[in-house]
């Protein structure tokens, strides 16, 4: 008896999060979409939404980051002070 193969079915990303004006623009980013646009790791935006830095919204289980909160956090962060390295 062959067994089915069990392997996770994958879900595309929602495009739920559009603004109803047919514009095609996100007004909230899930974690994955935040952590890859910012290049941060999970925990590092979870330590922001936790610090108050970032804010976040439920949707059920999800986890969303509105897209005025992304910009903001971003705005907020410190000017980089180091001077580049010479070659």
């Amino acid at each position: 008896m062959e067994m089915e193969s069990r392997a996770p079915k994958t879900v595309p990303i929602m495009h739920a999060y559009l603004d109803g004006c047919g514009s095609g623009a996100r007004r909230a980013l899930s974690i994955h979409e935040f952590c890859d646009r910012y290049s941060i790791g999970r925990t590092r935006a979870y330590e922001e939404i936790a610090a108050g830095r970032l804010r976040a919204v439920k949707a059920g289980r999800r986890t969303l980051i509105p897209e005025d909160s992304a910009e903001a956090w971003l705005a907020a962060l410190p000017d980089s002070k180091g001077e580049p390295e010479a070659c």
